[in-house]
């Protein structure tokens, strides 16, 4: 089985003595301070799995076009024709890119 991590990249199978190592360190360190979890992709169309394959999306169109405004606009458009958060970005796009550029921009000037 595959895990994602929040932004949508594949992390170690989970049948990996080092991932093991990870999720137990995790959880030591949580049971003190807060209660990580570990998202993963499923076959439902819910708000989360949504945000996983959009986040997915979002880092293939990064791999293709570099970190731009046009990735952005990119990944929005494959979301909405592939019907992934799409009320939401159609109701909220510039708010989305606004956002993502921020995020963007302050990547970029450290």
């Amino acid at each position: 089985m595959a895990l994602y991590n929040v932004n949508g990249e594949e992390i170690e199978e989970a049948g990996n003595e080092n991932f093991v190592k990870h999720i137990i360190k995790a959880t030591v360190f949580s049971d003190l301070f807060y209660n990580p979890k570990v998202i993963h992709q499923t076959d439902s169309m819910d708000i989360l799995n949504q945000y996983i394959l959009f986040s997915k999306i979002y880092n293939e169109q990064r791999r293709l076009h570099g970190r731009s405004k046009e990735t952005i606009l990119k990944t929005i458009s494959i979301c909405k024709d592939r019907n992934i958060l799409k009320e939401y970005l159609e109701s909220r796009e510039k708010e989305v890119v606004d956002i993502m550029m921020t995020s963007l921009l302050t990547l970029i000037s450290f």
